[in-house]
């Protein structure tokens, strides 16, 4: 029987090429199997409440008094519209007020004034989206971002105000 050079070493090659990919697909199922304990599954991550206690650390929770002395020392002369702002996108009566968290396919706003962070992902602070929530997250922050983004568009970039549904509150 002869065997031609080729022969033998295609057989040896189809081999290898087998046995990797049986080494791929063995490693693929390992991954799947372990990624879970590496990666966990978020948690649901627009859920406010879930966002407070795992995601957001969320600062001490101000009278309504505090903030309205901090709004107004933020936004001066336009405080009171600012106020009404606030009020209609959060109201102070709401249980997670200041933090309050709106999220859907459209949007994720975050605090008083309700921040939306996707279309302000650029101005405000921080590397990573968690940090971005956080610091929006905190009531402070909130206001001092609101105040800039007054200043650059005016009260149009509010639905409440386009809509006037802050005129409620004046």
């Amino acid at each position: 029987m002869t065997h031609r050079k080729h022969g033998k070493n295609s057989k040896n090659q189809r081999m290898l090429k087998w046995q990797l990919m049986g080494f791929f697909w063995i490693g693929m199922v390992i991954a799947f199997l372990i990624a879970p304990f590496i990666f966990p599954e978020p948690k649901a991550m627009f859920d406010p409440s879930v966002m407070s206690a795992n995601y957001v650390s969320v600062p001490e929770k101000p009278t309504y008094d505090e903030f309205r002395k901090y709004v107004q020392a933020v936004f001066g002369r336009n405080s009171r519209v600012a106020l009404a702002v606030a009020q209609a996108e959060c109201n102070k009566d709401r249980l997670e007020w200041p933090v309050c968290v709106n999220s859907w396919w459209k949007e994720h706003s975050i605090g008083p004034f309700q921040i939306n962070l996707k279309a302000h992902q650029a101005k405000v602070p921080g590397a990573t989206w968690q940090e971005k929530e956080e610091w929006l997250a905190d009531w402070r922050n909130n206001v001092i971002m609101s105040h800039k983004i007054f200043s650059d568009s005016g009260w149009y970039p509010w639905s409440v105000f386009t809509n006037k549904g802050y005129l409620k509150y004046l």
